[in-house]
């Protein structure tokens, strides 16, 4: 018996089961895919290893993970009350728990669970320095993220409490210039002016300074790791958070910049354009265009007038310029400047890359918003041409470019007809990347049916609607929402509404 699993445990290995970065096989787009492999590696390997292996336990974090970003609360909160069990398996110091821990307060943090994550992390923070000590790395990466927590959760006292007590350890443990070290005095600084004790916050930031006077490093490296942070609350739109700590970066590395040489001066100008080109899209994501334009204007030149390369990195700044410039209604330069992103994007990364196709889908929405539908049909008509080339026709990112595409010749003028056989189409790739019974197959199915309709073709329609019905009624129920769409639809046809 005990050869048998050691078998299909390693058989399990040789098909890449620990791609516990699920995310990394399907794109963080398609979360919902990362889901469905990790659930059936899950099963897999608690019918191999039993649950309490230590494999079995670093898949369910990762699945909580991927849970959360699919929105599947409940489901996730399940997976966390067997992760918190789980937990007592493991050492304190153990890296796995730790993980887990963590993630876990950061769980509880999405839901406004405060007081559960504040036990979590005082519960491991306290058997940390217990069996490792105060001084030790992991004691103070924990201790932290405790006081990252009560920032988050507007407990500035406690956080100031937490700080002023962590930053003599972390100085004594790390060198003044530690890129930690550094962090944490910045948090203690930021915490202390937030409760107007501005005198003493410039004390503490002015101390700082004098120690990282020896060399740039460690404050290059919390900068970045300050610009990391300030790009996960952006995308997490939390835009006042990010854009005060986007500013920040940007005001400190400008500031290394003028003060380094060499290769340094190099990375420090690097971090100045990420954190111009991110607080442009904090701005932008705050309706603030006008801002943020001028943010990627005054870029894009610093970089022209440094004959920076018309890169990857140059035509990104580009697209966002176009983008923005799109959305202020600017659409002849936003237009001049898309073409260019195409074309650049073309010549550097290739006709085919997801960049490439990027650039298509805003130029084909330019012009759709101008009237120029045959301009915008050839942009959509090569978008799938594309990712059929890349990443063949039966893909998911293939299905969402013909859904595009059937969706716009629905929009047009004297489309149905096209727009009836792209729907066909899309349901063919649906059925073979999804299934012929998966919700996305059968809303499809739905959607050609309303073109039907419009098209006159009513009976025809109707006999796809009945289909549908009994295959949603088959796999989903009565009381899906889909389901209840797809009979609403019905009954409108056969009353000639």
């Amino acid at each position: 018996m005990a050869v048998v699993r050691s078998a299909e445990y390693t058989q399990f290995l040789s098909k890449g089961f620990f791609l516990t970065d699920a995310r990394g096989r399907y794109g963080g787009a398609h979360a919902f895919l990362a889901e469905k492999y990790l659930s059936q590696e899950l099963q897999n390997f608690e019918k191999i290893l039993g649950q309490n292996h230590w494999q079995v336990f670093g898949l369910k974090v990762h699945l909580m993970d991927v849970l959360c970003v699919c929105k599947r609360v409940n489901d996730a909160m399940d997976i966390s009350k067997q992760l918190k069990a789980s937990t007592e398996m493991f050492s304190a110091s153990n890296v796995q728990r730790i993980s887990a821990e963590q993630i876990l307060a950061g769980f509880y943090k999405l839901q406004n669970n405060w007081v559960e994550a504040e036990d979590l992390l005082r519960g491991s923070k306290s058997a940390l320095e217990t069996e490792l000590g105060p001084m030790h790395l992991m004691t103070i990466r924990t201790w932290k993220f405790l006081a990252d927590l009560y920032i988050n959760w507007g407990k500035f006292d406690r956080a100031e409490n937490e700080l002023k007590q962590l930053v003599p350890f972390a100085q004594r443990s790390l060198h003044g210039d530690h890129h930690l070290t550094y962090q944490i005095v910045n948090s203690y600084a930021d915490v202390l002016e937030h409760q107007n004790k501005v005198e003493a916050a410039q004390e503490m930031r002015a101390l700082q300074q004098g120690k990282g006077d020896e060399t740039n490093q460690g404050i290059l490296m919390a900068l970045g790791d300050e610009y990391e942070r300030g790009c996960s609350a952006r995308v997490d739109r939390r835009f006042d958070e990010a854009e005060k700590i986007l500013s920040r970066v940007m005001l400190e590395s400008e500031k290394l910049t003028r003060q380094s040489r060499g290769t340094r001066r190099n990375q420090c100008t690097d971090l100045y354009d990420m954190a111009t080109k991110g607080l442009a899209l904090t701005l932008f994501g705050q309706d603030k265009l006008k801002e943020a334009e001028n943010l990627q204007r005054d870029l894009l030149a610093r970089m022209i007038a440094r004959n920076h390369p018309l890169d990857d990195a140059r035509l990104d700044i580009m697209d966002d310029l176009a983008f923005t410039l799109e959305c202020e209604k600017k659409l002849y330069e936003a237009e001049k400047l898309q073409l260019e992103v195409r074309k650049g994007r073309a010549d550097v990364l290739g006709p085919v890359h997801e960049k490439t196709t990027s650039s298509r889908k805003r130029l084909a929405a330019i012009f759709r918003a101008q009237g120029r539908n045959s301009e915008a049909e050839s942009e959509y008509k090569a978008i799938i041409d594309a990712c059929e080339q890349r990443l063949g026709l039966y893909h998911i990112q293939t299905l969402k470019e013909a859904k595009a595409l059937a969706s716009f010749y629905r929009g047009i003028p004297r489309g149905l007809k096209l727009a009836d056989e792209a729907f066909i189409k899309a349901i063919e790739i649906s059925r073979n990347v999804l299934g012929a019974y998966s919700e996305e197959t059968l809303d499809l199915a739905d959607e050609r049916a309303a073109v039907l309709e419009l098209d006159g073709r009513v009976e025809e329609a109707e006999e796809l609607l009945e289909y549908t019905k009994r295959d949603l009624l088959r796999y989903f129920g009565p009381d899906h929402e889909a389901t209840k769409n797809v009979i609403e639809h019905l009954e409108d046809i056969k009353s000639g509404n």
